[in-house]
């Protein structure tokens, strides 16, 4: 896999590992029956520091979790959903303090091990997350987002045979966010496999359909593929979703100027440079 374009990847994954932890906030809501059922009070102030995370006010979601927490320490749920908005406001070393409290309180909590992971990676302890996502699936060897999260750093390895199965697997039991689509793609167009890359670039782009990063990696398969005609219809299509943002538009036009032997057939159209000077203009 080429530098630039395994640079794509590990961006890509970070998003992957977001979505991943507020997945895991969603499941938390309940208790499982291996847990102790918290008070009504303490129950309370958790659904009510949910309500504040799904309004993305950060604040005082913290401040319910902690409030719950010292009114029962051993709520391991709310001390998981705090770890997550810790890890929403980038405050890695909090997030991992409330997932390791988690796993003191419950050590074969397997999602506890795979957000654990999640933050490990970001903190670029990769070796320590890997293990982390393993001792998830294997406490769980039915949890997809486990099996995502050890794809990419796999990936990030070289290892792309192992990567792609867990990608597989992790689709197979249901995880289909569009970034392992995306990711298992950029794996696969590695590895010229242009017809299976460009059906999950499609699938991700089926799920997100605002996603300018799957359009552009249709267009780089189909070029590949020889098929100009798609290349310059998805490339289109990507310019125009990213002049939407301003960081996407910026984002676009780096990686084009950075990569001049990607799309390189379109380059000397027409079409491609009116685009280029709309991305600059953005």
């Amino acid at each position: 896999m080429s530098g630039k374009r395994l640079k794509d990847y590990a961006n890509a994954e970070i998003r992957v590992a977001a979505g991943i932890l507020c997945l895991m906030l969603l499941s938390s809501c309940g208790t499982s029956p291996s847990r102790k059922t918290p008070g009504k009070e303490a129950l309370t102030l958790y659904r009510q520091g949910y309500d504040w995370t799904e309004r993305k006010k950060y604040d005082l979601a913290l401040s319910s979790f902690t409030k719950a927490l010292e009114r029962e320490p051993d709520y391991s749920d709310a001390c998981m959903a705090r770890g997550i908005v810790h890890y929403r406001l980038k405050n890695y070393a909090r997030a991992l303090a409330d997932m390791e409290r988690v796993l003191v309180l419950e050590p074969d909590r397997a999602e506890a091990y795979n957000q654990r992971g999640v933050i490990r990676d970001l903190q670029g302890k990769q070796d320590l997350a890997l293990e982390d996502f393993s001792r998830a699936i294997s406490l769980d060897p039915r949890a997809g987002s486990a099996y995502a999260n050890r794809g990419k750093i796999l990936g990030r390895r070289g290892e792309i045979g192992r990567a792609l199965a867990d990608y597989g697997s992790a689709i197979a039991l249901g995880f289909t966010d569009s970034l392992v689509y995306n990711n298992r793609g950029l794996l696969l167009l590695h590895k010229k496999r242009l017809d299976e890359a460009l059906e999950d670039f499609r699938r991700a782009a089926e799920l997100e359909p605002s996603s300018f990063v799957a359009y552009y990696n249709m267009a780089l398969a189909c070029s590949e593929k020889g098929d100009q005609k798609e290349a310059l219809r998805y490339f289109r299509r990507a310019a125009a979703l990213s002049l939407r943002d301003r960081s996407h538009a910026g984002f676009l036009r780096g990686h084009l100027e950075s990569n001049p032997g990607e799309l390189k057939t379109l380059r000397d159209t027409a079409e491609f440079r009116k685009w280029m000077s709309r991305l600059k203009r953005r």
